[in-house]
């Protein structure tokens, strides 16, 4: 069981790396008062732990350890039915040979995260899968509960039942006239109790229907944003061969926009409302990411976000994600150059007739002459055809510094939905 400190419950994760040094920065990184952290200095050692131990959230297994490595103590550790399904992630600086990273995933990974790595990277891992945890530990709870109440029903029912008979023996001597009555409203009160039966059945049904199709479809959100995010690692990885900085810059840009479209996702598998998704922390999320992401430190670009809690379908949030991107790395890229310092703020705020996004820095603008619509950059062509695709609205103004305004309404394309 989770452990628990001033009432509150705490989710177990183990640390698993043979060099103590290791153990302290994953510590360091994962410090929260909501995690329990349960650290071994070998595969053997967390073996004998996680037998000790009942539910564990999630284990961050080093890959290159003696004695036994990460992928046979990950096999072994899987073949305990209390753990077979216990997310492992497995954190390495040596073995990221593609081939190591598919023996990882056959092994029974979930992810796979190579050294050096972004500390908020992988404190976001961790967090989605100790929530998943948590949500799996509620529907636990609740099936508990419903069992509890189905053993309640069922002996309210045999209670009736015994009731029933003691009135029939009651009535044994009265006259034929009022057996027959009283067989009446028997043959009545059964068939009664057929129909509620039926109906809590049909009930039941419609509503375990429901639950199938919500799981369902946040597995399938769940998915689209792992694909998204292994499509990242991939091009990550081809990175690494590239020594054209142009080309190496083009690939950057694809990854930011693919992380921008697997955080959509991301937001949609988290939202209580499946149709929808919270615009405002979206938006939050993608600026922090992308301003980290470009390697920009607070003490140079100072990065404002004011975003208001708005719901917009996923075909909304989706062109709209990746124009903030393609308009942030612009100013990232360009907007101060030589290492000067400046400030990009972003907004967004529902207005009485649509949306805005406004994306806004205080650095060198552009050209009088630049025509926004006419412009080379592959970025900003992407923009317009995504403006396109909103039916939206984009202006620049640049006599002060930069300042994008995109004014755009909800969008849904009803043939997308699917019917059962």
């Amino acid at each position: 069981m989770p452990s628990s400190e001033n009432g509150k419950n705490r989710l177990s994760i183990l640390l698993v790396d043979d060099r103590p040094e290791n153990l302290l920065t994953l510590e360091a990184v994962l410090q929260d008062p909501h995690y329990h952290l349960l650290k071994a200095r070998s595969g053997h050692e967390a073996i004998d732990l996680l037998a000790r131990t009942a539910d564990v959230a999630v284990i961050l297994l080093d890959v290159q350890m003696p004695d036994m490595d990460g992928f046979e103590t990950a096999r072994m550790i899987k073949q305990d039915p209390r753990h077979r399904d216990t997310p492992i992630l497995f954190i390495t600086a040596i073995s990221t040979d593609p081939a190591n990273i598919f023996k990882g995933y056959m092994s029974g990974a979930m992810d796979y995260l190579t050294k050096p790595f972004e500390d908020y990277v992988l404190r976001a891992k961790v967090s989605v899968i100790a929530e998943l945890f948590e949500k799996n530990q509620q529907i636990k709870q609740q099936e508990q509960a419903l069992s509890q109440v189905n053993i309640d029903l069922h002996r309210e029912i045999q209670d009736r039942k015994a009731a029933e008979v003691a009135l029939r023996h009651a009535h044994d001597e009265l006259e034929r006239r009022v057996l027959e009555r009283t067989a009446e409203l028997e043959a009545s009160n059964q068939a009664l109790q057929g129909e509620i039966v039926e109906r809590r059945r049909v009930e039941a049904q419609v509503k375990a229907s429901l639950k199938e199709k919500e799981v369902l479809l946040k597995e399938i959100h769940h998915r689209v944003k792992n694909n998204l995010q292994i499509i990242s690692s991939l091009l990550s990885l081809q990175a690494e061969e590239i020594r054209d900085a142009s080309a190496l810059e083009k690939f950057r840009d694809s990854q930011a926009r693919i992380q921008s479209m697997a955080l959509v996702h991301e937001k949609l598998y988290q939202s209580k409302d499946l149709g929808k998704i919270d615009m405002g922390a979206y938006i939050a999320s993608l600026a922090q990411t992308l301003i980290h992401a470009q390697g920009r430190q607070n003490t140079r670009i100072r990065l404002q976000v004011e975003a208001e809690e708005q719901y917009v379908t996923l075909d909304t949030a989706i062109p709209c994600g990746l124009i903030l991107n393609e308009l942030l790395s612009n100013a990232l890229k360009h907007a101060f150059p030589d290492g000067r310092a400046g400030r990009i703020s972003v907004r967004f705020s529902k207005g009485p007739e649509h949306w805005t996004i406004v994306v806004q820095d205080d650095g060198v603008g552009f050209p009088s002459t630049f025509d926004l619509h006419q412009s080379p950059s592959l970025g900003l062509r992407i923009v317009n055809s995504l403006v396109h695709q909103l039916e939206a609205e984009l202006t620049l103004d640049h006599t002060e510094g930069t300042t994008f305004m995109l004014a755009f309404n909800d969008i849904y394309y009803p043939s997308r939905l699917v019917t059962a």
